[in-house]
């Protein structure tokens, strides 16, 4: 239905809104600041109690606390952005509840965030000790109130969620809607205002992590046609801490209609689109991505782009700094040129705030979203694609030490159907190599149903332990196996858990037994080789992960062939371990460590021994069972059988994990750089965060001559005989006792054989099973975490205890 008159009678006033946004800025700022030692106490509460005592919370206090009967989206009417398909999509807004489901809700009232023109945005507590930011919102019978026919069915992790809403009657026999909206803890408006104030930046991370994140939120409003129509930094929520960003407040969004007319005073006048300026009422999506370039530049410099004081003012300002748009930008945009002719500036001149804080991918993304003509400006999902965003793809970019980056790849099937043959490629870069293809796959839709002709590698033809090396195949086969059985599997795509440059992988589950496997899909480049088959098909050890089955299939073109390995699925993995206890200031308990290293080196003895170099060893490609302790190697999508004089990449391996003589340009490393790798890996289980933590390669030895010191000349020739590109200054080493000051003696002393320049007196990997370090875990009485009992870790075989005479006294 068109917008009536009625309609722009109701547009909030901006004056008051302002007035709101002030309010709401100072009420954010102090919210958790603000509560007192008894409330925090009471917030503590346990939710066992709090159906007793609720109303007996915060007595000294004037909160209210009343019991409303509350409706509950269901989670089967919303459109899961993980589970819409492009080609089963039509979205409907309907405004029938009949399917939310009432109950009765206790609602402790604790301040309030801001109140305008709309209404009021309170913050209570949930009896279940949540918070929700409550906006209640007066129902006029003259305006279309479509933010909760819109919010109750949009789930996407940068939309805000809408938990619960109900009614209540006011005066005069006025309706009232009560939207509870997840609780984010400030907006982009509030922050950046506090980072002008103290003249300062936002660092260009935490930029382009937010905008990357506001462009996929709103690239799924647009699939489902919803158009926002007033994005601004009040309407942004984030969290600081953990850089994640939300799009809120939906009053003004409508589902546009193609030749439908909609109001033209719409959405706040420093960020509303040239068109709407103009008067037109036939506009686009594009009039968010507008808006969004306009928040892009304000998140950088702290201050509005164009800050008008009115409407002509508000093009004066767009003009200056964007340039006089064409004649046939003026068409586009609905500007009667006879009315007001416009006088020539050439443009974009951006201003110096601007210019001295951006980089020149950052100016040129920008100049693409400030486009005048809403048909030539990207949309939300193409915007993703800018280059500007590259460096987001890097797995060893950190916001900080506490927290991980949100995640920003996990991309949907309609995300990658709007983009079939770009948006893989901002896949994260899990393994920079020089001779590895990056390419990106798509993943089967959520929930498809898939029955494929696999491969089950015959046991007859893997390696046993200590079995000759030469019969692993160096050559790039990627047919089937003779000794390989065919069979016909059926299983269900539960959804995607890792992507990267190799790929994607995905986390499937057979109906029949219920077995949960990962699936990895790789792309075949016959440009390069692709050794992962032919060196995971033939291993067999307990701490190595288990290929059970594999396939091909064919991609979009007829010449895109994919490799397809199903693996044992294992949830977690050492990174994630490491990074949920430095979140909690906390180091991994130092039995888990124990067992965690101990197993490390044992899968290396493994590989090794068969003539198989990992070169990729880091927390994320090593697999963990908390609960048990058991721990997989995988992804041998880098790994390579060594053979002395033959040449190898020495771009190579994840930075924090690169051993030295890599990052010297050495050619004929040997294993030893998995030993080194694996030392950083225990140093990072022992610190909580990579122990060298370098920006780029020259920075990454940097780090690493900070805590071990100047390499001698000799050290330098045993890295790489023909390295004298550099000389670093003379650095004497850090005692390790300083860096892992709660560390066992033990434990430095194991690191200090591994974290050694020299390749040739780094340890093997079996031997580093017999260091004092583990033998607590020698003791029959020792036991895992929680008091349970400890994996396997003794019993050796035959080839292990060949190749280590030592274990024969350890072994069970």
């Amino acid at each position: 239905m068109n917008e009536t008159a009625s309609d722009i009678r109701s547009v909030k006033s901006p004056s008051k809104a302002k007035a709101f946004l002030s309010s709401l800025n100072r009420s954010l700022t102090s919210i958790i600041p603000g509560r007192s030692n008894t409330e925090k106490s009471n917030k503590k509460m346990s939710i066992e109690n709090n159906k007793a005592g609720f109303t007996k919370k915060r007595q000294s206090s004037i909160v209210k606390c009343k019991t409303y009967c509350v409706f509950v989206p269901q989670e089967k009417n919303k459109y899961h952005y993980d589970k819409i398909s492009l080609d089963k999509l039509n979205p409907e807004f309907d405004e029938e509840y009949t399917d939310d489901v009432s109950t009765n809700m206790q609602l402790i009232e604790e301040r309030v965030l801001g109140q305008g023109s709309f209404g009021t945005v309170k913050l209570y507590l949930t009896e279940d000790n949540e918070r929700v930011a409550l906006k209640t919102v007066l129902q006029d019978q003259n305006y279309k109130h479509r933010e909760l026919p819109i919010s109750r069915k949009l789930s996407h992790p940068n939309i805000i969620l809408l938990k619960f809403y109900f009614m209540t009657d006011g005066k005069k026999s006025n309706t009232y809607y009560n939207l509870a909206f997840e609780f984010m803890p400030a907006s982009a408006e509030q922050i950046t205002k506090t980072f002008r104030m103290q003249r300062e930046r936002l660092p260009p991370l935490l930029v382009r992590t937010f905008v990357y994140q506001l462009f996929r939120g709103m690239g799924y409003l647009h699939s489902l046609n919803v158009c926002h129509r007033d994005i601004k930094p009040a309407n942004i929520l984030v969290d600081m801490k953990r850089g994640t960003l939300k799009v809120c407040d939906f009053g003004s969004a409508k589902v546009l209609k193609p030749d439908e007319s909609n109001i033209a005073y719409i959405c706040s006048r420093y960020y509303r689109a040239p068109e709407l300026i103009c008067g037109a009422q036939k506009y686009t999506v594009a009039v968010d991505i507008w808006s969004c370039g306009a928040v892009f530049a304000e998140l950088i410099t702290c201050e509005a782009l164009f800050p008008g004081v009115d409407s002509i003012d508000q093009l004066s300002c767009i003009i200056k700094i964007m340039g006089t748009p064409s004649k046939e930008d003026m068409v586009a945009l609905n500007y009667n040129n006879s009315k007001r002719p416009l006088p020539y500036i050439p443009g974009p001149t951006w201003p110096k705030t601007l210019t001295k804080n951006s980089s020149p991918d950052c100016l040129e993304a920008l100049g693409r979203l400030l486009t005048y003509n809403p048909s030539k400006r990207p949309t939300a999902y193409q915007i993703l694609l800018d280059p500007y965003f590259e460096p987001l793809t890097d797995p060893q970019v950190y916001l900080n030490s506490k927290f991980e980056m949100p995640k920003l790849f996990d991309f949907t099937t309609m995300e990658l159907q709007h983009e079939p043959g770009k948006i893989s490629l901002l896949l994260p870069q899990g393994r920079p190599m020089a001779d590895s293809p990056f390419t990106g796959t798509m993943a089967p839709p959520v929930g498809k149903v898939m029955t494929v002709t696999a491969q089950i590698p015959n046991p007859e033809t893997d390696l046993p332990d200590g079995e000759s090396t030469t019969s692993i195949n160096k050559n790039n086969d990627t047919k089937r196996k003779p000794h390989d059985e065919a069979i016909e599997i059926t299983y269900v795509v539960e959804k995607i858990i890792g992507n990267g440059s190799f790929g994607i992988v995905f986390k499937v589950k057979f109906p029949q037994t219920g077995e949960s496997l990962a699936v990895k899909k790789v792309l075949q480049d016959r440009r390069y080789k692709n050794r992962e088959l032919q060196v995971i098909r033939k291993l067999n050890h307990k701490n190595v992960v288990k290929l059970k089955y594999y396939f091909y299939s064919i991609g979009n073109k007829k010449d895109d062939v994919y490799l397809n390995l199903m693996l044992e699925f294992i949830k977690d993995t050492v990174h994630r371990a490491i990074r949920s206890y430095s979140r909690s200031n906390q180091q991994i308990p130092i039995i888990a460590t124990k067992v965690f290293t101990y197993q490390i080196f044992r899968a290396l003895g493994y590989i090794h021994n068969l003539g198989i170099c990992h070169r990729d060893i880091k927390p994320q490609n090593l697999l963990i069972d908390w609960e048990s302790g058991v721990l997989k190697l995988c992804d041998f999508g880098s790994a390579k059988m060594l053979v002395e004089g033959e040449p190898n990449v020495a771009y190579i391996c994840s930075r924090y994990y690169r051993a030295p003589e890599l990052i010297f340009g050495s050619t004929a490393y040997t294993n030893a750089i998995d030993i080194w790798s694996a030392g950083t890996v225990f140093a990072e289980m022992l610190l909580g965060k990579p122990i060298f933590p370098g920006e780029s390669g020259v920075d990454q030895l940097v780090e690493i001559i900070k805590v071990l010191g100047t390499p001698s000349k000799e050290n330098v020739m045993k890295m790489n005989p023909t390295y004298s590109a550099h000389r670093f200054p003379d650095m004497r080493p850090q005692p390790l006792s300083n860096i892992f000051a709660r560390a066992p003696p033990e434990a430095i002393d194991l690191m200090e054989s591994l974290l050694q320049y020299d390749p040739t007196v780094r340890p093997q990997p079996l031997s580093v099973l017999c260091h004092p370090f583990f033998e607590e875990l020698r003791n029959p009485e020792t036991t895992y975490v929680h008091g349970i009992a400890l994996p396997p870790l003794f019993d050796f075989t035959e080839t292990e205890l060949q190749i280590e005479p030592l274990l024969n006294n350890f072994a069970r």
